[in-house]
């Protein structure tokens, strides 16, 4: 789900005039909002599981680089990671 949402947002972003990456692509003006505003992916998959948006970040971060233990949801995370 988070994945879709973040291919709707990156698309979001290129009608808007880029994505920052080439030199020839405009880029969103940095003190104005998007013209959509539907809000961060991260925001919109929390959302939809009823937990917040950087409950999203720190399971995708668990699942991305945790240690097995982790994943399973059995341990906890080393100081400093």
């Amino acid at each position: 789900m988070r994945q879709k949402l973040s291919e709707e947002a990156k698309d979001r972003q290129r009608a808007s005039g880029g994505d920052r990456k080439s030199p020839r692509a405009k880029s969103v003006p940095v003190n104005l909002p998007e013209p959509v505003t539907s809000g961060d992916a991260r925001d919109q998959t929390g959302k939809a599981f009823g937990i917040s948006g950087k409950s999203v970040d720190h399971a995708a971060r668990v699942l991305n680089s945790g240690t097995e233990k982790l994943k399973r949801g059995r341990g906890r995370p080393k100081k400093g990671t």
